[in-house]
């Protein structure tokens, strides 16, 4: 028998810890099998390799993920460890982090996590490993945990819970999982809490009193100064409603041309339906300007159906973009009943059925397709192969809506507090409503690329003309209107490619996808170097 200050692999069995949150519960937390070393925390280590490697054989793991340094391995016996670990069908992913440290890159860290990810996904078992399996053995895992959604509090509370109170082993380790939880991602969000809803009565009796007074009386209620800024007084409330306008791409590209260049994209995507994707979270969180494109229609407008109704009756839908209208509804307000007509028209007018505003009115005309109410639908639409080449011919001239300063009232399920103030930008696009609205019989995919095309260029162009560091696109036409993801992720990385060379300074960019993005879409998103936030 050895003695007994020291520590085998016979005295001490090599022991996993395994996560035990829902989804995570196939990675475990060990430290490094077969090592010979003195320690800090007790008697020396004199460890079997071949012992430890049969039980993690015997645990069924498929993976280790070893974060030694190569002169580690030589140092402390471990110079068979890949090779012995691979003649047991245990694939090793090496990732070095020196001892007592961080990893250098986020972008690296985030392929690990996703080669660990389809090794899961595969049925695998996952061990990570350092020397003690403390410091940087805890940090990867916690890295791993908020990948999957976890908040990086919750994360160290699962790590000291499952493996040791000093797991990670010191602050800088710790703090190295808060960032990595907000890598790529617009800074607020590393921290950023869900809103507490408010009483959804009081939020529609507050809407619906602010409404009548406008509708009453829009020239009295809206005040534009000499930038054309609008200022909302009614019910006694006085909100900050913007400045809005409908420039065409073309004009956008010309203001943008005029800028220096030299500056690069950064882009995250932001998937799973929780509180922290929410647009009304979201916009209520969000540094002053940030700019956030909405799921609107053609006449910058969110009616929930395909009709012009009450901006409150967007209250009774659930999907994203009459919420983003809710969540700022001092601008949804300013653009259905102040709306500016175009200018050799002038003036101000009430938005309705009859009268609308058409992103669209200069690309194409009613012998080709008609606009209703906001909505383009399959059925408005005569000649399909007219309107796919009249959007290649003049995709210059369709137009976004462009609403800057707006303030934003809800959070949240329309609740939670919302710093005084608040004010962000918003970029109002739209497609082809299909889903329910429609159906596309196959003569319609030239016209959805470019709508699409011109709704992610229009938002990105708006966000560098402001001269804004954030933007926040969203799937426009996903959802219910039922246009391809593969289409509107094109789309995207088209849009992407076409300012990459105009940008000056740094363009955070922040995809909410919300719903699953697929291995095409994530492969598209790392060719760009961009990172997947799971929530």
């Amino acid at each position: 028998m050895p003695p007994t200050h020291v520590r085998t692999s016979k005295t001490h069995p090599l022991k996993v810890d395994w996560l035990d949150l829902p989804g995570t519960e196939r990675v475990g937390l060990t430290f490094a099998p077969g090592k010979k070393i003195g320690s800090a925390r007790g008697a020396p280590w004199d460890r079997d390799l071949d012992l430890d490697l049969d039980a993690l054989v015997a645990l069924e793991v498929g993976a280790l993920v070893c974060l030694l340094e190569d002169h580690e391995l030589a140092a402390f016996g471990l110079r068979e460890l890949v090779p012995r670990a691979v003649a047991r069908s245990i694939e090793v992913l090496r990732f070095p982090i020196p001892d007592g440290g961080v990893p250098h890159d986020l972008e690296a860290v985030e392929q690990l996590l996703a080669a660990i990810e389809e090794r899961l996904i595969a049925g695998r078992r996952v061990v990570i490993h350092c020397m003690g399996g403390l410091g940087r053995t805890g940090t990867i895992a916690g890295c791993h945990l908020v990948r999957r959604g976890v908040a990086p509090d919750e994360a160290l509370a699962a790590l000291r819970r499952v493996r040791d109170p000093d797991c990670p082993e010191n602050q800088r380790q710790r703090d190295f999982i808060a960032r990595f939880a907000g890598r790529g991602v617009l800074p607020w969000l590393a921290n950023a809490k869900a809103a507490r809803a408010a009483d959804r009565r009081e939020v529609r009796a507050l809407v619906e009193r602010v409404e009548a007074a406008v509708r009453a009386a829009p020239e009295r209620c809206f005040q534009i100064d000499e930038s054309g800024a609008a200022r909302l007084v009614a019910a006694d409330r006085t909100y900050a409603a913007g400045r809005f306008e409908v420039p065409t791409l073309r004009e956008l590209r010309a203001r943008v041309a005029a800028r220096s260049k030299g500056g690069r994209v950064e882009l995250t995507v932001l998937t799973g339906e929780h509180p922290m994707t929410d647009i009304g979270t979201l916009q209520a969180t969000a540094p002053h300007g940030t700019v956030f494109q909405v799921a609107s229609q053609f006449n910058c407008l969110e009616a929930p159906s395909a009709r012009v109704v009450r901006v409150a009756d967007y209250l009774d839908d659930p999907t994203q973009g009459p919420r983003a209208a809710i969540s700022a509804f001092p601008g949804a307000l300013l653009r259905h009943y102040f709306a500016p007509a175009a200018p050799a028209r002038g003036g101000r007018f009430v938005q309705s059925d009859a009268r609308c505003l058409n992103l669209l009115e200069d690309v194409f005309d009613p012998s080709i397709a008609e606009v209703k109410s906001g909505y383009l639908q399959p059925h408005f639409i005569r000649d399909p192969e007219a309107l796919a080449r009249a959007l290649v011919e003049r995709f210059d001239d369709v137009r976004v809506g462009v609403h800057d300063g707006v303030e934003v009232v809800f959070g949240h399920d329309w609740g939670g507090a919302v710093p005084e103030g608040r004010r962000i930008a918003q970029v109002l696009t739209s497609t082809i409503a299909l889903g329910g609205y429609g159906r596309d019989g196959g003569s319609l995919g030239g016209a959805r690329r470019q709508l699409l095309r011109a709704a992610y260029l229009g938002t990105l162009l708006a966000a560098i003309d402001l001269g804004r560091e954030d933007v926040v696109l969203t799937k426009i036409g996903g959802g219910v209107f039922g246009n391809p993801e593969g289409e509107i992720w094109d789309a995207i990385d088209w849009a992407l490619g076409e300012v990459g060379p105009l940008v000056s300074g740094t363009l955070r960019v922040v995809v909410n996808s919300r719903s699953r993005v697929d291995e095409t879409a994530r492969a598209r998103v790392r060719a760009r170097g961009g990172v997947i936030v799971e929530r």
